[in-house]
């Protein structure tokens, strides 16, 4: 088991602790951290999320379907599997394909994250939000264009900007009050992603809707 924690002392502390066989290799890093949770009173999900690392390129997807309870976790379900079918496509043609499964559900919100190094895509439809992380600032604010994959979408734009040495994305759907990122402390600026996406969640979850957030940074692994 390998565990971490940081400790502020208006912040209270933050523990993660890693179960693995115990000749299993460490982690080598703590780069992708996420949680999802349900509305209240509700056992399923609405919201999903995935990620698909590929040499030096990671992708990340947040789904948040319409409303919450089992159809919404359907739609949700329904984006991931497609997602999975094809995760190196291109944004534009990654989030048509999502579009387009889930035109048999009630649709979904969904936020596309491409992360190199050095620099990060977006593309979104629907109240899925992304920004970056530093420990000396928040910038470069991004939500989804407006629509609802599945149901309606307008041709999906790719929005690019710069990942610093050290920076986080995170995307997180609106079941996370937008308000966190308007003030973050020192402490919450420099947490590691694991640790970051948990409070997120704890501090600014709307516990009347599903709630997911993701932070990452962008693989470490070799072409």
């Amino acid at each position: 088991m390998s565990t971490s924690g940081y400790a502020a002392s208006a912040a209270g502390t933050l523990v993660c602790a890693r179960l693995s066989e115990p000749e299993a290799t460490p982690p080598a890093g703590q780069e992708v951290g996420a949680i999802c949770l349900p509305a209240d009173r509700e056992q399923l999900s609405g919201d999903a999320y995935a990620v698909v690392d590929q040499g030096t390129v990671r992708t990340a997807l947040v789904v948040d379907g319409l409303g919450h309870g089992p159809q919404a976790a359907e739609a949700a379900q329904t984006a991931i599997r497609s997602f999975h079918r094809a995760p190196d496509l291109p944004l534009p043609a990654l989030v048509t394909a999502l579009h387009r499964a889930l035109r048999r559900t009630r649709g979904a919100a969904v936020g596309l994250l491409r992360l190199h190094p050095g620099r990060a895509e977006y593309t979104g439809i629907g109240n899925v939000r992304v920004l970056t992380l530093t420990p000396l600032d928040v910038g470069h604010r991004l939500s989804g264009q407006p629509g609802i994959a599945g149901l309606n979408m307008t041709a999906p734009q790719v929005r690019a900007f710069p990942l610093p040495p050290g920076a986080t994305a995170v995307l997180h759907s609106d079941g996370i009050d937008q308000r966190w990122a308007q003030s973050p402390s020192p402490f919450v600026r420099r947490l590691p992603p694991h640790l970051l996406a948990a409070s997120i969640a704890h501090s600014h979850r709307l516990t009347r809707d599903d709630a997911t957030t993701l932070a990452a940074r962008p693989s470490q692994r070799l072409p």
